[in-house]
């Protein structure tokens, strides 16, 4: 155990060198590398509320807050209350933000690829998976709940969602034009909404809804990047296939972009076959629907967060 440990120090060491953790600013960006991360963070999620970013970093809220703070100062946020919800400030980038992000993304794409352009193709193949193996042994264990879908946790993770299919469909994503799932549509007794978590920070999510007496849908479903890979996406799909079953249903739908290949893969795997549209979403290309076999199961850990006092539709 003793060598482990030194032998884990020494990577740390190794790493924090490689990554420039001690450098007074990140890849040429003039940014610290807690602020580029929390600039990437706000880019990946779109317009998120504080709490919000703060769970799904896993931060402290002092340190998360003169972050905020220092990119607001140096104009590349802005945080301004929304006019039907005077509570709510989301966070967005500015145009200077989305510039300095580019900047990032570009910087550390040429800083990944110095340091696997000197290896040949195996040990490429190499450095790959030994570092997905990493992350597999020593990341938080995963976890999925049952959660009200306007929690922080859950409102992280839509917008998270919502921003992906922004940026890979080839029109753009509005939500507000896609089928709806409200939040009433996704709570008991009528629905379900799930959070994956790895350790607290929530990484993943999933919603039912009815949609016909005995048909309930599948809408909602995302998992992060970093967990793609690890099963992660399975583990939700069987949890929501739980809990559809609990909920009464024997058949469950779900419509999905072509341009989702992984996700596609993963109905397909799991029993999901193509059917005739059943609704007229204009994101929807492709339509599955799969048999559920009789009787309940437990479904999910039903740990919920508190509900809202003024929700909001989405």
């Amino acid at each position: 155990m003793d060598e482990l440990i030194q032998t884990v120090r020494t990577f740390n060491r190794f790493y924090t060198r490689v990554c420039g953790v001690l450098s007074e600013q990140h890849l040429g960006t003039g940014l610290t590398l807690g602020q580029a991360r929390v600039l990437f963070e706000i880019g990946q999620l779109g317009p998120v509320e504080a709490r919000g970013l703060e769970v799904h970093l896993g931060l402290d809220p002092g340190y998360l807050s003169r972050r905020l703070g220092e990119l607001e100062e140096l104009g590349l946020i802005s945080r301004k209350r929304r006019a039907q919800d005077q509570r709510a400030k989301p966070i967005t980038l500015t145009h200077k933000g989305r510039q300095r992000l580019a900047l990032l993304d570009r910087s550390s794409d040429r800083a990944a690829s110095e340091i696997v352009q000197g290896l040949g193709p195996k040990e490429q193949e190499q450095l790959q998976a030994a570092m997905s193996e990493i992350q597999r042994l020593i990341d938080d264990p995963l976890s999925v709940k049952a959660a009200d879908p306007q929690s922080p946790e859950a409102q992280a993770c839509l917008q998270a969602y919502f921003a992906e299919l922004e940026r890979r469909f080839p029109g753009g994503f509005d939500p507000g034009r896609s089928v709806r799932a409200d939040p009433e549509e996704t709570r008991p007794p009528v629905g379900q909404f799930l959070v994956v978590y790895a350790g607290s920070r929530p990484r993943g999510c999933g919603a039912l809804k009815t949609l016909a007496p005995g048909i309930g849908e599948l809408k909602r479903m995302w998992i992060h990047p970093e967990l793609r890979g690890r099963g992660a996406g399975r583990r939700l799909l069987q949890a929501l296939e739980d809990e559809a079953q609990a909920l009464g249903f024997d058949t469950l739908r779900l419509d999905t972009h072509a341009s989702l290949k992984e996700a596609i893969g993963l109905y397909r795997g799991a029993g999901y076959r193509e059917i005739p549209a059943y609704n007229t979403n204009r994101y929807a290309s492709l339509w599955l629907e799969k048999p559920l076999p009789r009787g309940s199961r437990t479904g999910a850990q039903r740990v919920k967060a508190p509900r809202s006092p003024n929700p909001r539709r989405r």
